[in-house]
């Protein structure tokens, strides 16, 4: 009797498993119809407007872009001077330099924008594995578009994930320059350098988010054009209630 009572409880607990994984399934699918529906149009529309509008990506800007003066006086950002010693590791005469707030502001906004594109991207990828057929003889059509997508899919989030990786590379070449303006204040070729790098560095990050709008517009005309498929690969395959 405990042997069957224990089997029983078994199956019980598997079920309700189950049920937990298919209630999250069934999350999955209506948040991608959200995304698909709502989401990735209005970000569209929202990275587009950014682009034409807003002020940090405003094309004037890089006639603003300077060097901020490096000096002993200069304070850190807690408002108190710091002796710099002369050692391997700090720059004879320097201060507290700065970040280029222009190229910072556009930053929070890229990496804001990158972040969500790989939410969205996760849930829309996740969509679409849910719906593959059980791997059967012919009739697979469908499923190499569903394949197709997932990969673009794919690619768009490695292209986001590169956007991250390259701006960090950016703060690491500025501050080796900094430092070679800190150590040679008398030229002007330095301080150039560290104006162009930041000049280049706005226009990256302004064709940032020119290259997200068009990977969301692409994504979603490509997704829109293959809804069908990518939800029905097979004739004989229904939208799946998840086990």
């Amino acid at each position: 009797v405990d042997r069957v009572e224990v089997v029983m409880e078994g199956k019980k607990e598997a079920s309700q498993v189950k049920a937990k994984v298919n209630d999250l399934h069934n999350e999955i699918i209506a948040n991608a119809q959200i995304v698909l529906n709502e989401k990735m149009p209005a970000k569209i529309l929202h990275l587009h407007d950014i682009l034409m509008n807003h002020e940090a990506f405003k094309a004037e800007n890089i006639e603003r872009i300077t060097v901020v003066g490096v000096t002993d006086e200069s304070d850190p950002p807690n408002g108190k001077k710091r002796k710099m010693e002369k050692s391997e590791n700090n720059v004879e005469g320097a201060g507290f330099v700065p970040s280029n707030t222009t190229i910072i502001e556009a930053f929070k906004l890229v990496k804001r924008e990158v972040l969500e594109l790989i939410e969205m991207i996760d849930i829309v990828k996740v969509w679409i594995h849910l719906n593959v057929p059980r791997i059967e003889d012919g009739n697979n059509f469908g499923v190499s578009i569903q394949e197709e997508t997932i990969n673009e899919l794919g690619r768009t989030e490695d292209a986001g994930l590169s956007i991250l990786e390259n701006i960090t590379k950016y703060f690491l070449t500025r501050g080796k320059l900094i430092t070679k303006v800190a150590k040679h204040p008398h030229l002007e070729d330095y301080k150039q350098a560290v104006i162009e790098l930041d000049s280049r560095e706005f226009v990256n990050l302004r064709m940032c988010i020119l290259e997200l709008r068009n990977n969301y517009s692409i994504l979603w005309d490509g997704i829109n054009k293959n809804l069908e498929k990518l939800r029905t690969p097979r004739s004989t395959h229904h939208l799946p209630s998840i086990m």
